[in-house]
Parts: structure tokens; C-alpha cells; sequence
């Protein structure tokens, strides 16, 4: 059974032009096409499935700053208490945690 992102293979899908009202993660996988998607787009879809990779570097360092607590709460947070409190532990410190993050997992292309 090939592991699937539905949220991205949908987007990798729609990106690609091929008209899809959804995708669905049961064995097998189901690409849902409208009615207007020709036989060449069903192939290509099919071709985008086969390439599909569920996980990818942008993927891995979201999860990565999430475990590190790095949330968009804590970022606020921090932001607050260094603009109105002028406190400036708690963003250097969820700074220093995202630099750890980008080392490890850097963008794509970069």
C-alpha cells in the first residue's frame, strides 16, 4: 500500500491542471476526476500518483518547529513580550530553536 498525503497529492494534482473533485486515501488510492478530464490527464494523474511523495523538506521542518514548541501561540508570545515588555529571552530563544530547525531540514534550493 503506498502512503499518501491526500491534502498534497490533491494540490500536486490541481496544480497540474487536472480537473479532480478530490482524492481519496483507501487501497487503492481514488483520484475522483470530473467529467471534462480527458484520458491523457487520467495518465498524468496516475504518473503524479506514482511520483508521489508524502513527506517532503517543508513537511519535515513544520513538524520539526512543532516539536520544538514552536508554535504560532508561542511566537506571539514571545513577540509581545519583547515589543510591549521589552523581555527578550523568549524570541531569542524560539529563534535559536528555528536556526537548529533550518540547519537541519534547509529549503529546498538553498
Amino acid at each position: 500500500m503506498q502512503m499518501i498525503n491526500v491534502n498534497k497529492l490533491d494540490r500536486e494534482l490541481r496544480l497540474a491542471g487536472i480537473p479532480i473533485d478530490g482524492v481519496s486515501d483507501g487501497e487503492p488510492t481514488r483520484i475522483d476526476f470530473r467529467p471534462e478530464a480527458t484520458e491523457v490527464q487520467r495518465r498524468r494523474a496516475q504518473e503524479i500518483l506514482g511520483a508521489h511523495v508524502p513527506e517532503d523538506d517543508e513537511d519535515k521542518r513544520q513538524r520539526a518547529y512543532l516539536e520544538q514548541g514552536i508554535t504560532p501561540e508561542a511566537m506571539i508570545a514571545a513577540l509581545w513580550e519583547r515589543v510591549v515588555e521589552g523581555q527578550v529571552g523568549a524570541t531569542d530563544a524560539l529563534q535559536a530553536k528555528r536556526e537548529s530547525v533550518k540547519q537541519r531540514i534547509p529549503k529546498q534550493g538553498k
